[in-house]
């Protein structure tokens, strides 16, 4: 006698009771659930690690921003400092006063014999 191998139908009862888990064809089902939670487990580390890195990203462009700001800051002070009225301002209690006419160039000719 040949016996013929019926195909098991898979249904919600026996899908909720898990019967395809120990059947004769639960091996198969086995690798194909394992691959199934180690993609979902990529998924969820990549996930993670992408957040990580928009969150140090967001980091970064604050402190951009920060050093933007103060290197504008810096920079209007210094231009402030440069001017002329100001650096008169500062040196008038060290007795140095601005010139009131363009200082002249001494040129000396050396004759080599």
């Amino acid at each position: 006698m040949v016996k013929k191998k019926t195909k098991n139908k898979i249904t919600l009862s026996s899908l909720l009771k898990g019967k395809f888990l120990v059947d004769e064809d639960a091996p198969q089902n086995w690798k194909f659930l394992f691959f199934i939670f180690f993609l979902g487990f990529l998924m969820v580390l990549s996930s993670h690690s992408l957040n990580n890195k928009v969150s140090e990203i967001t980091k970064l462009k604050e402190q951009t921003d920060e050093l933007k700001t103060q290197y504008a800051h810096t920079h209007s002070k210094l231009m402030k400092l440069r001017m002329e009225s100001e650096l008169a301002e500062k040196t008038r209690n060290d007795s140095l006063k601005s010139l009131e006419k363009n200082p002249s160039k001494i040129v000396v000719k050396r004759y080599d014999n």
